[in-house]
């Protein structure tokens, strides 16, 4: 069985904010299409009813991947505040 702490984590998340509007041109608008299939991938599995059938390897993987989306999000998307390095995290997130 999948961490709940970690699904909640995820479920939590605030995607828009991970596109930092807040800095106007410099925002990372242009990968709302890449951060959609993300979420898109994510949620279908954590929404699958055979979730729980999965091997526990495979479980462990999944939870691994969150767990580093979510690090990746708050240490490098939600603190970004360089703008030189606007194309480094679209490369990033891509």
């Amino acid at each position: 069985m999948l961490n709940q702490e970690i699904t909640k984590k995820y479920k939590d998340l605030n995607w828009n904010e991970l596109l930092r509007k807040d800095l106007g041109n410099y925002s990372l608008e242009e990968a709302k299409p890449i951060l959609d299939r993300i979420k898109n991938f994510f949620d279908s599995i954590l929404l699958s009813t055979e979730i729980n059938n999965f091997a526990q390897g495979i479980q462990n993987e999944i939870q691994n991947q969150i767990t580093n989306f979510l690090n990746y999000c708050n240490n490098s998307l939600k603190t970004f505040s360089d703008i030189g390095q606007k194309q480094q995290r679209l490369e990033e997130i891509k």
